[in-house]
């Protein structure tokens, strides 16, 4: 569900259209007064956990999608812990292929990946290393086949990640802070 700055939530099924329903009949927590800018929405999973997402309309490579999120003040998406993992790719189930925030290191000088493949590794957009939950689960279903797939997704006919050329166009998510200690969205 998302939280839209009409005091809406706005929740969405793969079957089904965005619904909105008022907030006084959602029961639970509402974690955060943050605000988004336009085009992006607000993805709160607990009171220190508040991010603005946006949804591309057209598809992207890899890098030209994170450089538009780089020029709006963000990234590509990142999750950085398994509950993070986890409601990303709820997010994403009934998506197309969509580009997320993480690519391998195959590319990089004094790395042959071709000849020692055990030297692959994946990094976050933001250079740090995937660690823990989120990388066993994505490292346990990317192939890099015939080398040459860098960057990582979800989404399309896969129900988790797959690696990719990073030159393929796909959707892609940009992820950028919320405004915080704002009282009232502008």
């Amino acid at each position: 569900s998302w939280t839209a700055t009409t005091g809406k939530i706005y929740t969405r099924d793969c079957e089904e259209k965005s619904t909105p329903t008022d907030l006084n009949k959602i029961a639970g927590k509402l974690y955060t007064s943050a605000c988004c800018p336009d085009d992006y929405q607000v993805r709160s999973q607990s009171k220190d956990k508040t991010k603005c997402l946006r949804y591309s309309s057209g598809k992207k490579k890899f890098e030209d999608a994170q450089k538009e999120c780089f020029d709006e003040g963000g990234h590509l998406t990142m999750f950085k812990t398994k509950k993070e993992l986890d409601f990303v790719l709820w997010l994403l189930k009934c998506q197309e292929d969509t580009w997320i925030g993480i690519r391998d290191n195959c590319e990089h000088k004094n790395i042959d990946c071709k000849q020692n493949p055990s030297q692959r590794d994946i990094y976050w957009v933001d250079k740090e290393k995937v660690q823990g939950d989120v990388h066993k689960a994505v490292m346990k279903v990317i192939d890099n086949n015939n080398k040459v797939e860098h960057c990582v997704h979800v989404g399309g006919v896969y129900t988790t990640f797959n690696d990719n050329k990073c030159s393929k166009e796909y959707l892609y998510v940009c992820e950028k802070n919320a405004l915080r200690d704002e009282i009232y969205c502008p």
